[in-house]
């Protein structure tokens, strides 16, 4: 129950967050939501991707930006880095969810 309890509380921590990155003014990092209404900006290096579910007021989430060949990739959250279009995320060993991987062209 506790685990369920602290995980819930998730959203609202990443709202709070992405509301203090509006009122201060600065880029929003990883993870925090980003674009819509509030046309909030990522930090560098970050792009605002949709991805998963994000309240209506906001367009996606800060993500790494997709990356080239030889990038890192992978991670298994939902601001996990992907590969450029084209590419793949190879993984090599266990496979296991969550595991980092490398871009690769297939």
């Amino acid at each position: 129950m506790k685990h369920f309890i602290l995980l819930s509380l998730i959203p609202a921590v990443l709202v709070s967050l992405a509301t203090a990155a509006k009122a201060d003014g600065k880029p929003v990092g990883i993870g925090g939501f980003c674009g819509g209404t509030d046309k909030l900006e990522c930090r560098a290096g970050l792009a605002c991707e949709a991805r998963g579910t994000v309240p209506k007021q906001y367009t996606g989430i800060c993500a790494p930006k997709p990356g080239d060949v030889g990038a890192s990739c992978g991670g298994g959250t939902l601001a996990s880095a992907n590969c450029k279009e084209g590419l793949t995320c190879v993984v090599k060993g266990d496979k296991a969810p969550g595991k980092k991987g490398v871009c690769r062209k297939e």
